[in-house]
């Protein structure tokens, strides 16, 4: 049976503590090449297909076509923060209060209602953040919540716009903080937290189905 693991167990503590260290990063200048659509949530029970890689931006749904500079930065998940997600990165720390709900989120410990709490004081900076949240957890995956199993891979390659339509989700983003904490195989724990968002349950669920089609092999063992 294949185990799907929550994208915020993948990648999320990796992803908003860089947000944090992104902070002091060197300037740039980048540009997207569209707006923001609606994400298409619906599962695709075809075989493999991969979203194209970061060097064909202008393919990719936003926020993942971000066009950015090179700088120079040792820490590669810093790197890949103003590298490949510069315009959510300008758009999210372009006010105080974007940078103080990335802090809010950041701190050590902050789980289902922590992130409640921070959205609820920052209700202009949710968009944003998440934005960039989304793009770092595809595009910087590997650099910033390493070492990334085959799993893991698999899904993000190959379920990407079910990952882009359930990270760009505020409840979905709960639900899998929520869940994250929950004991591992707790049942009645998953199952309160998608009670709670009924909504958002249904964007896991089109990410564990996709996974489940996809990336069989790579997931049967059930490790993340």
């Amino acid at each position: 049976m294949v185990r799907f693991p929550s994208m915020r167990s993948v990648a999320f503590v990796a992803v908003t503590a860089c947000f944090a260290f992104a902070l002091g990063a060197a300037g740039l200048a980048c540009g997207s090449s569209s707006s923001s659509p609606t994400p298409d949530a619906a599962v695709d029970e075809a075989g493999p297909v991969p979203m194209p890689d970061a060097g064909a931006p202008d393919a990719d749904p936003y926020p993942f076509n971000q066009v950015c500079k090179s700088v120079e930065e040792a820490d590669l998940c810093r790197k890949c923060a103003v590298e490949r997600c510069c315009d959510t990165r300008e758009a999210i720390f372009a006010t105080d209060a974007g940078g103080e709900l990335v802090s809010c989120n950041a701190v050590a410990g902050c789980g289902e209602a922590c992130s409640a709490a921070c959205f609820g004081r920052f209700p202009p900076q949710v968009k944003p953040y998440l934005d960039h949240f989304t793009c770092m957890a595809h595009r910087c995956l590997n650099e910033c919540a390493s070492p990334v199993s085959a799993c893991s891979a698999c899904i993000d390659a190959n379920c990407a716009l079910d990952g882009l339509a359930c990270n760009m989700s505020a409840d979905c983003y709960l639900l899998s903080s929520c869940s994250a904490a929950c004991p591992r195989g707790e049942q009645t724990c998953l199952e309160g937290c998608a009670a709670r968002y009924p909504a958002a349950a249904q964007l896991q669920t089109n990410l564990v189905v996709c996974g489940r089609n996809r990336c069989p092999s790579e997931c049967a063992s059930g490790v993340p």
